[in-house]
């Protein structure tokens, strides 16, 4: 959440957010006739709530808890002054109008699949979606089929990238690539520290963006990774460099670019060129150069 440790108690505002500072919301409803998601799952809960109509003595703080329920796939939390939370939603939220064209049907999913995907994957599960029903249609699929590849190479070669700032920040030391690279305090925790060096963690970004690309919805998970690094032992300079020589390395050579259009075990370790067949839990398996296979994090590839 945005409000972690920003929101001042005493301003009159009440913040109600969809997830923990620590994890991300879901996408709910997949309308195929857009081939979109409608909205994330709090949000629909909210409407449907309201639309199902509610007791007008019904309180904010009433209102989360039912909220909180419904919304399974993150922790919704509360910010700000919390004394709000006793007046009644009607006075923020007034009902449907009977004769309103919004009506029940505002946040229903009855032309949509009830389906939840986390929000760092929506562009993927959308691509997805979107072939199938091509296919189905007897559709050409090639532009879907370019554009999901597109993202599944984003995701790929972002996950490889922050692996490698990572060991570079880290060098030898096990314990603080892990740290690194995984958040120690558990997603439904609403209150804790929040980013202490913003400057360090914007200036990374922005570098990492201009030199790597810019960040997608999948890719901003990694921005963890540099927090993380700037808030430590770290500083500004070290995850600066750190940036600047993984995302400045020759971005493609011949051995590597022949490697990367290896798609299978076999034909990777078939290659007359040196190439590595490398698996992890966090992305897809592939086909890197040899070269490029040694910078990997052991920890977390395992290369043949």
């Amino acid at each position: 959440s945005m409000f972690n440790g920003i929101l001042p108690s005493d301003i009159n505002v009440l913040a109600m957010t969809a997830s923990s500072p620590y994890e991300s919301s879901y996408a709910c409803y997949f309308n195929n006739t857009l081939g979109v998601y409608i909205g994330d799952c709090f949000s629909n809960h909210l409407w449907e709530h309201e639309d199902a109509g509610v007791a007008p003595a019904e309180t904010l703080r009433q209102q989360f808890a039912t909220l909180k329920r419904k919304t399974n796939t993150s922790h919704m939390c509360l910010y700000g002054d919390l004394t709000m939370a006793s007046q009644p939603v009607s006075a923020f939220i007034p009902p449907p109008a009977p004769s309103s064209p919004l009506g029940s049907s505002r946040a229903s999913p009855s032309s949509s699949e009830v389906a939840m995907v986390s929000s760092r994957f929506v562009t993927e599960d959308t691509l997805r979606r979107r072939l199938e029903f091509a296919a189905q249609l007897g559709l050409d699929t090639s532009d879907i089929s370019m554009q999901l590849e597109s993202e599944l190479h984003s995701q790929r070669e972002a996950a490889v990238a922050f692996s490698l700032i990572a060991q570079a920040l880290a060098g030898e030391d096990d314990e603080a690539l892990s740290d690194l690279l995984g958040q120690k305090v558990q997603p439904g925790q609403c209150h804790g520290k929040g980013i202490q060096d913003f400057d360090c963690l914007e200036n990374a970004m922005t570098l990492y963006e201009d030199l790597c690309g810019p960040f997608t919805d999948h890719t901003l998970m990694y921005a963890g990774v540099l927090q993380r690094a700037c808030d430590g032992a770290h500083g500004a300079l070290s995850v600066h460099s750190a940036v600047e020589k993984v995302c400045k390395a020759p971005e493609t050579t011949s051995v590597k670019s022949k490697c990367h259009q290896l798609t299978t075990l076999e034909d990777c370790k078939a290659a007359p060129y040196s190439c590595e067949w490398c698996k992890s839990a966090a992305v897809p398996s592939k086909c890197y150069a040899e070269a490029e296979a040694k910078k990997l994090p052991p920890a977390i590839f395992s290369c043949q």
